[in-house]
This record gives structure tokens, C-alpha cells and sequence, in this order.
């Protein structure tokens, strides 16, 4: 029987330090330390939201004193007051006033205040550092562990009153393990985590799995076995726990034994709370490698969510990317799948904080760091998903800039390597010769024929480079499969010498396609590239539905003509060769991406503005008609426009033409 009440906040510590070495010099500007081999350190202190039922970030702005722009603070949800309570964190700049005052984030819509908590008022600590953050619904308190002297403290929400247990054992001094809380069982879950020196030498990682018993007079670490197919050393790693399925989900992390080596992991791990076995999950397409991010639980649609985070390539503890990703993970299906909300996100960063504020069905995200070398324009594989099994002569291999705008980038250079066979890094050849590796033009993309490649796993990096010439040293990659029979994708040229992507419906939660194509339509705004995605929901089609999109040559469609503002090209989408209504009620979103590299709201290479634009389709029902698709939403700074629709058919982007309107009169 699970406890009743109103839900508490549970907070752990340990002693953590800083991942990266603190003692070289530095510059400090506002939240940004440069360091004198180039490499920027952006801490932050922005709030973001993130709202899950409308699949839209918004960037919150609260009156009050806020936190100083940090990282590896430690963040938590009380459902009492109603806010966010934040404690510790820091920089490199190691005399933060603010380390020992806890702030208060109240999170009533519209009105966000921050204010500030003195601990010594409460006797709670407020310099924890890489804390997690529960809820306990038998209880009315915030709980942090503090490893430095063994201490349980306890700090009601309605008194404000902190008590203090003593303890007397406990692990051995780790940091940034993977924790959470079992409220069935009223205990705090520990796996892994590390144990360093302030100086960064080597250190030790764990693969111990360790429970916190949280029942008055029963509170006590005990160390647990971990039979099945259990996690490796781990460290950055991140947890979450399930209760309808009384599982723990653990993703990502580290196991190099040298803390300051790459040795990320994209593997998704499950473990059975009540006979604690784990299982080594193959998860559908899940992100890259990364630790280092914020993790939620949402219980209402059953998914993990998964903010930010870190990858690091190689030895140099410089050569790393960032990220600013939302990804979903749906433990019924076993996949993963990114999350592509309208507007302006966060920036990248590593070691944010992120809590479910239940009552507004948001995620609120703070703080955090970016790490990038200084004038770096980074790139990141975005079609094809990671660990997706493909096949055929024209595959779309396609780059989003990650860390910069797109004018920012010279090009960007795709490469391939096959472990089983040289292990090399290799660029691929283009199948088109008119389109070129490395790509000089936005959307960055290239084809690849695979079907001259040996079977099996591959990886593939994008190489972005800037407008000096200066290349990403530690660029992101994926792993594929190459098969000729049980693909995910097969994509081939179609008899205009265009790619038909053919996509087989399977068991995922969201299905996920992308493909990109060159055109070639002469006096185009920049119609030789296109860019169109595909979110299928699972219940739209029954498991082994082919569902295809080719690009079409505008020229064979003079019901749709240039010189009314088409963009080049025509999009046909079938499922099992037709095109055809959905079943009432289902819908599928359609994303296309449109060009303007320099961001200046016009089409590029045509006198057509961005938010003229709409998206046009062939009615199903009544040949020879086309209907004006409603409420699309035009996203100015990720360059697309995109709306659902019930019913596959002829698509094409139409915007109005100005041909006779002066530079001088465009403002």
C-alpha cells in the first residue's frame, strides 16, 4: 500500500566536486569565464519552460533577486507552496556569496517571483552541490544528506522547522551518481557515481547500488546486489523511477575509469524495484551519447523526459559538445524520440536543474553551463536517428547547427567509419555530384549509397566549420545499421532522380521521419534543397504500414507555378502506395523546412517573405482541388513551418511574391 499525504521533497548530497580542473586562470564577465586556450564557460541563470501538453518552450522572466548563473545545483519541486527551491550550485569562481542562501522560485503563472531562504533560519544546508531531488508523499519536508558529516536533514514545509539524523554509515565519497526515489518503499536509490580530487587526477568510478531507508528509526544506508544484466562503473548518469510499472530507468553516463577521458554511453537501462534485476534495454533510436542532463518523470503520460546535457570526444577534456535537446522516453515501446517544440529554445548546456511543476503540466528548467571553444560552430547527425537500420543508394544523411546560427557556418563535412572493417574516419561519397561533401549550403545535407558497404554498425559525424575555416575538434556522431532486409528506412532514387524514402511502421510510440532532397528548380529562392519530417503518432497506422514521401518536380504541376510563389518542389506522401484520409480523429505532423541561411525573414534568393508562407495540398476527396492546410505555425528561428494533417496527398510551400519592391522599401 503506497503512503497518502501531500508530497514532500527529498534532496540528497554527497561532497562533489568540480569535473573540470578549477585552479587555471580565468576571466569573468557576467556568468562567462574565458579561459587562455580559447575555451568559454557560459554558466546560467535563466528559467525556461517547457509545456508538455502544448509541445512549446517559454522563456520565464521572474521579478525578484534570482540565483547567480550556475551549475550542479541542486533543484526540487514543493507542491505546498507551490514552487521551486534551489540550493548550492556554483562556478569556478569558488567565493560565490551566494553558496550558503536558498532561493525560492514560486511558480504561480504569470506572477514567478524569486526570493530568498537564509538556511540558517531553517537549518537546512544551502551549498549542496550535484544533489537529486524527490518528492515523499508521506511526509512534509525537504531531505538532504550531507556526506561530510554523515547528517539526514529533515526541513517540514508547514513548520520550517529543519531536524537533523545522524547517520553512521554510508558509500564511500562519490559524486554525480545516478539517484531516485522509491516512494513505494520510502528509500533513496544510488548507482554509481564517482570519487575525485580537487586537482583533477584520476579517480574512481562505482558500480555499487545503494539504498537510504527514509522510515523514522530505520534510516540507514545498505548496500544492495545487482543481479541481471546490470550497468557498468557509471558516473553523470541519470535516474528516474516509474511507479505504475515499479521500474528504475537509467540512461547515459560515463564508465572511463580516468574521469577526464570520453567514454559516453547512449544506453538505456532498466532495473525491477522489487527484485532489483536489471536489464540491458535496446532502446529505438535513442539520443547520442551524453551525461551531464536533467532528467522528469511524468506520470501523466507515462515518459521520461530529458533535458541538455554533455558529450566529450577523446582525451582533451576541451574537446566536448553540449546540448539543448528535449528527448522522450516511452517504457511501454521502449523508444526514444526528440522532442521539436516551436520557438526559441534554451542555449546548450551541461549540469542544469530541471522539476515537474504538476499543477501547470510544465517542466521548468535553470542554471546549467555551456562549455564551447571559443568562435567553435558545432554540428550534430539529425536524420538518420541513432541506432536506425537502413538501406539503399541514396540515403539522407542531414546536420542541424547545434551551437550557432547557420550564417555563422562555412560548411559542414559528413563522414562515415565502420569499426568491424578499417575503423576509420572517411567522407562519404555523395551520390549526387552536383551536391556536394562538404555541404555549403543550408539545410546541410548529403546522400549516401550504402548498398556498396558491408552489413553492420557504422557511425557518422558531421563536421561543422566556420567562416574562418576553423573546424569542430570534437564533432557528435551516431551509430546506424547497414542491412539489406529488416531496415527502419530504405531510400532510393525514384524515377525523376529524386529520393523516395520508405519508412516501415513498427511499435514505437512516435514515429519519427525525415528526408531531405535536392531540387534543382532554376530561378528558385534556393529550391535545390528541401527538408520535410514526419511525427506519426503509433495509433495512426497498424504495425508494417509503408509509408512513403518523394519529392516531385514542380514543372509536371503547372497548377502550382513559380511565379505564384511556389518554392520548386512537391511533396508525395502515401501510406501503402496511396494517398488517402486517416481514420477520424488521427492526425500526423508535418514539418518542412524552408530556406533563409541569413535570417533575415525572406525567403533566400527570391523576394518572398517567411510569414507569407503556407502550406498547400491536393484534396483527396476532390480531384483536381487543393485546400490551404489550417493553423500551420511558421518558427522563424529554426526556419519551418509545420501543422497535422488527416490525410496523405501532394504538398507544396507557397508564399507571396514580391518581384517589384527595392531592397530600400523591404523595411
Amino acid at each position: 500500500m503506497k503512503n497518502q499525504g501531500v508530497i514532500p521533497v527529498l534532496i540528497f548530497c554527497f561532497s562533489c566536486l568540480s569535473i573540470l580542473c578549477p585552479c587555471q586562470e580565468f576571466y569573468k564577465d557576467s556568468g562567462k569565464y574565458v579561459y587562455p586556450d580559447g575555451v568559454d564557460y557560459t554558466h546560467f541563470n535563466d528559467v525556461w519552460a517547457y509545456y508538455i501538453d502544448e509541445d512549446r518552450w517559454e522563456e520565464i522572466h521572474p521579478a525578484g533577486d534570482p540565483p547567480p548563473p550556475i551549475r550542479c545545483h541542486a533543484a526540487v519541486y514543493d507542491p505546498i507552496n507551490q514552487r521551486m527551491v534551489i540550493s548550492g550550485g556554483g562556478t569556478y569562481h569558488f567565493d560565490n556569496p551566494y553558496s550558503y542562501i536558498l532561493f525560492s522560485l514560486s511558480l504561480t503563472k504569470g506572477s514567478e517571483t524569486w526570493s530568498w531562504i537564509s538556511p540558517y533560519s531553517t537549518g537546512f544546508p544551502g551549498n549542496l552541490w550535484g544533489e537529486e531531488m524527490f518528492y515523499h508523499p508521506g511526509m512534509k519536508s525537504v531531505i538532504a544528506y550531507t556526506r561530510s558529516d554523515l547528517t539526514l536533514h529533515i526541513w517540514n514545509m508547514e513548520t520550517n522547522v529543519c531536524d537533523q539524523v545522524q547517520l553512521t554509515t554510508a558509500p564511500l565519497t562519490r559524486t554525480l551518481a545516478a539517484m531516485a526515489f522509491d516512494e513505494e518503499r520510502d528509500r533513496i536509490l544510488l548507482y554509481g557515481g564517482g570519487d575525485c580530487e580537487l586537482n583533477g587526477s584520476n579517480g574512481i568510478i562505482y558500480d555499487e547500488l545503494w539504498e537510504l531507508k527514509l522510515a523514522p528509526g530505520a534510516q540507514k544506508w545498505t548496500k544492495l546486489p545487482i543481479p541481471g544484466d546490470a550497468p557498468p562503473k557509471k558516473w553523470c548518469a541519470r535516474a528516474v523511477i516509474d511507479p505504475s510499472s515499479d521500474r528504475l530507468i537509467l540512461y547515459g553516463g560515463n564508465s572511463w575509469p580516468e574521469f577526464f577521458d570520453g567514454d559516453y554511453k547512449d544506453t538505456t537501462y532498466e532495473m525491477n524495484l522489487e527484485t532489483l534485476v536489471w536489464e540491458k534495454i535496446d532502446a529505438i533510436t535513442p539520443p547520442s551519447a551524453r551525461g551531464q542532463f536533467a532528467p522528469v518523470w511524468d506520470k501523466v503520460t507515462s515518459q521520461m523526459f530529458l533535458f541538455g546535457g554533455l558529450y566529450r570526444v577523446g582525451e582533451s577534456m576541451w574537446n566536448v559538445i553540449t546540448y539543448n535537446e528535449l528527448w522522450t522516453y516511452d517504457l511501454a515501446t521502449k523508444s526514444w524520440f526528440q522532442q521539436l517544440p516551436q520557438g526559441y529554445t534554451p542555449a546548450i548546456r551541461r549540469m542544469p536543474s530541471a522539476i515537474l511543476d504538476e499543477l501547470n503540466r510544465r517542466i521548468i528548467i535553470f542554471g546549467g553551463e555551456r562549455i564551447l571553444p571559443s568562435h567553435i560552430v558545432q554540428a550534430a547527425i539529425k536524420i538518420p536517428r541513432n541506432r536506425q537500420k537502413i538501406n539503399g543508394n541514396s540515403v539522407t544523411v542531414m546536420a542541424d547547427i547545434v551551437t550557432s546560427d547557420v550564417c555563422a557556418v562555412w560548411d559542414v563535412r559528413f563522414q562515415y567509419r565502420q569499426p568491424s572493417v578499417t575503423g576509420e574516419w572517411v567522407d562519404i561519397i555523395p551520390t549526387e555530384p552536383n551536391h556536394p561533401n562538404p555541404d555549403p549550403d543550408f539545410p546541410f545535407f548529403i546522400h549516401w549509397d550504402v548498398t556498396l558497404l558491408p552489413e553492420g554498425e557504422a557511425d557518422i559525424r558531421a563536421i561543422a566549420r566556420n567562416l574562418a575555416g576553423v573546424s569542430d575538434p570534437a564533432p557528435d556522431d551516431i551509430t546506424v545499421t547497414i542491412t539489406r532486409l529488416e531496415y527502419d528506412t530504405l531510400e532510393n532514387l525514384s524515377p525523376n532522380g529524386h529520393g523516395i524514402l520508405t519508412y516501415r511502421i513498427d511499435n514505437r510510440k512516435l514515429a519519427d521521419i525525415g528526408t531531405c532532397d535536392t531540387i534543382g528548380a532554376a530561378g528558385v529562392g534556393n529550391a535545390s534543397s528541401a527538408n520535410v519530417r514526419l511525427r506519426i503518432p503509433l495509433e495512426v497506422f497498424t504495425t508494417g504500414t509503408l509509408v512513403q514521401a518523394t519529392f516531385l518536380d514542380l514543372e509536371d504541376y503547372p497548377v502550382w507555378n513559380l511565379e505564384d510563389g511556389a518554392l520548386g518542389y512537391v511533396i508525395d506522401l502515401n501510406a501503402n502506395g496511396f494517398q488517402t484520409n486517416f481514420d477520424s480523429g488521427k492526425k500526423v505532423k508535418l514539418i518542412i523546412q524552408y530556406p533563409d541561411q541569413n535570417q533575415d525573414g525572406f525567403i533566400d534568393g527570391a523576394m518572398m517573405r517567411e510569414k507569407s508562407l503556407e502550406i498547400y495540398a491536393a484534396d483527396v476527396q476532390e480531384k483536381g482541388d487543393y485546400v490551404i492546410l489550417e493553423d500551420a505555425v511558421i518558427d522563424p528561428f529554426g526556419n519551418t513551418i509545420s501543422c497535422e494533417t488527416g490525410f496523405f496527398s501532394l504538398f507544396i510551400l507557397k508564399g507571396d511574391p514580391l518581384p517589384h519592391l527595392s531592397s530600400w522599401s523591404l523595411f
